[in-house]
């Protein structure tokens, strides 16, 4: 079995040295498509063994890409871009193992592809110091395909045709991109670029230009123009019908975060709701559902928030293709573990609530026997949690002020509303 890797470049020498030395163990041929250089990309490329073909820039990604498709002559082909870095998780000839194993009328195999960013915004020499990134998002990619299979279109954010539609994953292969920690002046470029490409494939409804309405709205909210995000989110909602399955379900949370910045509190509620109607155990969404409860000092809600997040997150752990081509940013241990301490807080406040009317229906001989095994069972759940945080039970450190856990402990907090139907 034989692999190649396909890639489309345009001066991009601090970038491809290390691109390439992570993926010449598994490519057996690499394929680059050169649109313009002026700088040492094509030697370098050449260095490792390419076939580089020189192809005038045209306004079109996906042209490009195909390209590369067309020079291939693997059974397998893997997507690449030169601001990404391959990591497999076994030895190679385990991943082969895998790619042979794939059903005949599977033509394409996703991975995992994270999102790098600088930690610091003003550290920017990432391809130097790798220490300085870190993974801000996630996705479940299409990047493995039998050749032959798929060809790409859409002139800017290319998107794979895959005959038969149907996709495997390989989980033990995860990409790490870089492209969007780069200098701001760069960004800056790169933004002016896409934004161009995109606004041109909208206006003449060129291939695929539905689509282009989500990576504008993403394009603008990365500038924070929100309004226009908003405007760009609800144009690509209207065309869901069109897209179908391609609908990328990111723009719900998208929608949600523009409201948010622009004031828009109930329009903020409706786009996550909309959305987990579409995705019920959507993490962004959960996630966000219980940051809006908490704007809100709604108990309720944090909790339902927070359950949907730490249920979606076990669920894409355990499943990860149930991720289509939905984006996660709050896939990570912070926002976990967070969303478990906020379930756990309010399950409590409602717990007490219910001793509570519990006190004033029973009477004295009773309420004892709640009392005793309440204060029981609570202590020894009180201290192994502390014990567990590094802390005293007797010495607690004191929580934000006015945070919902400050409410609870000074006893100012609300009592939790369960949400109604219209919710």
């Amino acid at each position: 079995m034989k692999i190649s890797v396909c890639m489309m470049v345009k001066d991009e020498a601090d970038k491809l040295t290390r691109c390439l030395m992570s993926a010449r163990r598994l490519a057996d041929e690499i394929v680059v498509v050169d649109t313009g250089s002026s700088d040492a990309t094509p030697e370098i490329a050449e260095r490792f063994g390419a076939v580089v073909k020189y192809s005038p820039w045209r306004d079109d990604f996906s042209f490009h890409r195909n390209e590369s498709l067309e020079m291939a002559t693997g059974d397998w082909v893997l997507i690449l871009d030169a601001d990404e870095e391959l990591e497999l998780a076994h030895e190679l000839a385990i991943i082969r193992k895998q790619l042979a194993k794939v059903p005949a009328d599977v033509n394409a195999m996703a991975v995992h592809v994270w999102d790098m960013r600088p930690k610091h915004k003003e550290d920017h020499e990432f391809f130097i110091n790798l220490d300085a990134m870190e993974k801000v998002s996630q996705i479940v990619s299409p990047r493995f395909f039998r050749r032959g299979k798929v060809h790409y279109r859409g002139i800017v954010h290319n998107q794979p045709i895959i005959e038969n539609e149907v996709m495997g994953l390989l989980n033990d292969v995860r990409i790490k991109h870089y492209g969007y920690g780069l200098h701001p002046e760069a960004m800056q470029k790169k933004y002016n670029r896409t934004t161009a490409l995109l606004k041109r494939q909208i206006e003449e409804k060129l291939d695929n230009w539905e689509q282009a309405h989500f990576y504008l709205a993403e394009q603008l909210g990365s500038q924070n123009d929100w309004l226009g995000c908003l405007e760009q989110c609800r144009e690509y909602v209207r065309h869901a019908e069109v897209l179908g399955g391609n609908l990328n379900g990111t723009v719900y949370n998208l929608a949600a975060g523009a409201s948010r910045h622009l004031g828009l509190v109930e329009d903020e509620h409706q786009w996550i709701l909309a959305g987990l109607a579409r995705y019920p155990l959507e993490p962004d969404l959960g996630w966000r559902l219980a940051e809006w409860g908490d704007a809100q000092n709604d108990a309720y809600t944090i909790q339902e928030g927070s359950r949907v997040h730490i249920e979606g997150v076990r669920s894409l752990q355990a499943q990860p293709h149930l991720a289509g081509n939905r984006f996660h940013f709050s896939m990570n241990p912070e926002c976990y573990t967070l969303s478990l301490f906020r379930h756990a807080v309010v399950s409590l406040k409602r717990g007490l609530d219910s001793y509570k009317e519990l006190q004033e229906r029973f009477n004295d001989q009773a309420r004892w026997k709640i009392d005793f095994v309440l204060k029981s069972t609570l202590k020894d759940l009180l201290k192994q949690n502390f014990e567990a945080w590094g802390l005293s039970i007797n010495e607690p450190t004191l929580p934000p002020a006015g945070s919902i856990v400050a409410q609870l402990a000074s006893g100012t907090m609300p009592p939790a509303q369960p949400m109604s139907s219209a919710q």
